[in-house]
């Protein structure tokens, strides 16, 4: 899906940029890394073994995406971006504690603090049988690991606790990372001070880790829990029309509200408000494990019972340099799935919309070009001018790619906009920009700035 009017242009993602980020620079190459990784990887928070996309799926070649970005041929990126989401949204089926258990592809993927393990201060337990929700982590970014989540509402309603993420990663991800030892302060603080130490000093585009295997894709589900014992009444994305406040539409703020209905429950109707099954979700009932970690976190009272219904996920995949980005979110109204892979998603994923794109502006990635962008309402809606560095920047103006360019270690700060979370929402960022100034650049994964602990020395501070 893709709108042009007078507020955005909506595409996510990627160009080719990252050619001119110095790939090739030996300086960017530096530190060999460990033979070994520290941490095997083994089954995953649910007790899942890694499964890899379907053999139907194949990752595109560079060049391939790139010919979509020169033709801005958006068909063939939303074609792609279904065939993503049909692949890791597959089931499988394995065998957990002598019970067979089916879950889509995407579950069995490695967890984010599997990955970026914590420091044993702030680890977590249990390890089995539960997602490990975390609120998301671009409402706290540049601080160290939080023990609890923030508290919901006093009253600890379950329905109001909008937005608990789990992100995932593939093997290839976590296989870099061990394989370099990222996760750890002192072997990012050593690559990190090795830029200015090199005669002469590595050049702004060629700070950065080396780049992760083309097959890598990371994933931001985002799911809300709901009652299972009885009707809950949510808000549900129309558009910023459908607000009380259009030009920053956080969730909170939505006039259109459906009623969800768990199985077993007989609702009764509101005029114009829409019933929904359950069913139209992707959804799991929570266990006694899974409700003692979320009440221990702070994030409300939860009940054995209630639901997590998955609303909202980021999809980016590395088959490009400045890699690829789709972003799926719950639609009252089915989608329409090219029929090219419209056999490829099951249900209830075909009850998520979609929105693409694969450059910072059009042309693309021309200076000169109108700025892509893109965003999930319900992950960037509610950001106002105060999130981003830059001025007259909201999150229904915001664009994946540029974000996420941005990553770096350690993390921005910015003393004179002190609520800021990113340098800039939209537009084009080069890799030699002097915003990158005494950091690295992380291959576009936030999860190291989120997740290792910062340097000893304090980061540098931006205007």
């Amino acid at each position: 899906m893709r709108h042009t009017n007078k507020w955005f242009v909506l595409v996510l993602l990627c160009g080719s940029l990252a050619a001119a980020c110095a790939r090739d620079n030996p300086r960017a190459q530096k530190s060999p890394p460990p033979p070994e990784a520290d941490v095997p990887l083994g089954p995953n928070s649910l007790g899942l073994t890694f499964t890899p996309m379907p053999d139907w799926f194949h990752f595109r070649t560079a060049a391939e995406v790139q010919t979509w970005i020169d033709e801005d041929d958006v068909k063939a990126m939303m074609e792609h971006a279904w065939e993503l989401w049909g692949g890791l949204t597959s089931p499988t089926t394995q065998t957990v504690k002598d019970e067979k258990v089916t879950y889509p592809i995407f579950e069995t993927w490695v967890d984010e603090f599997k990955v970026f393990p914590p420091p044993k201060s702030l680890a977590r337990a249990p390890k089995e049988s539960i997602h490990l929700f975390d609120l998301p982590r671009q409402l706290h970014l540049g601080q160290s690991r939080r023990p609890k989540l923030a508290a919901a509402k006093e009253d600890g309603s379950p329905a109001d606790s909008l937005g608990l993420v789990t992100v995932k990663y593939t093997k290839e991800i976590f296989e870099h990372v061990q394989k370099n030892q990222y996760y750890k302060t002192e072997v990012m603080n050593t690559l990190n001070q090795s830029w200015d130490n090199s005669a002469p000093p590595t050049p702004l585009a060629g700070r950065k880790v080396k780049n992760f295997p083309n097959t890598s894709i990371m994933l931001k589900p985002t799911y809300q829990v709901i009652s299972g014992t009885s009707a809950t009444l949510l808000p549900y994305w129309a558009g910023p029309a459908n607000s009380s406040n259009p030009a920053v539409p956080g969730v909170k703020t939505w006039t259109k509200k459906m009623l969800l209905i768990p199985p077993g429950v007989t609702a009764t109707p509101i005029r114009d408000v829409p019933i929904v099954k359950i069913e139209r979700f992707y959804n799991f009932k929570l266990n006694q494990i899974q409700v003692d970690y979320l009440n221990s976190l702070g994030q409300g009272t939860f009940k054995v019972g209630d639901y997590a219904i998955l609303v909202a996920m980021h999809v980016s995949s590395r088959e490009i340099d400045n890699w690829t980005w789709q972003t799926f979110w719950w639609s009252l109204e089915k989608p329409k799935i090219p029929e090219a892979v419209r056999h490829r998603v099951v249900s209830p994923f075909d009850n998520y919309a979609s929105a693409v794109g694969y450059a910072f502006t059009t042309g693309p990635n021309s200076p000169t070009g109108l700025n892509v962008l893109c965003f999930n309402p319900y992950l960037e809606a509610d950001f106002d001018n105060d999130t981003f560095a830059l001025t007259e920047q909201v999150g229904i103006e915001s664009n994946c790619i540029s974000c996420h360019r941005a990553a770096t270690w350690p993390p921005p700060s910015f003393p004179s906009k002190p609520k800021a979370q990113y340098f800039t929402g939209n537009g084009l960022l080069r890799s030699s920009h002097p915003y990158f100034t005494g950091t690295t650049k992380v291959d576009f994964l936030w999860g190291f700035a989120l997740d290792v602990l910062p340097p000893p020395v304090p980061p540098v501070q931006h205007p």
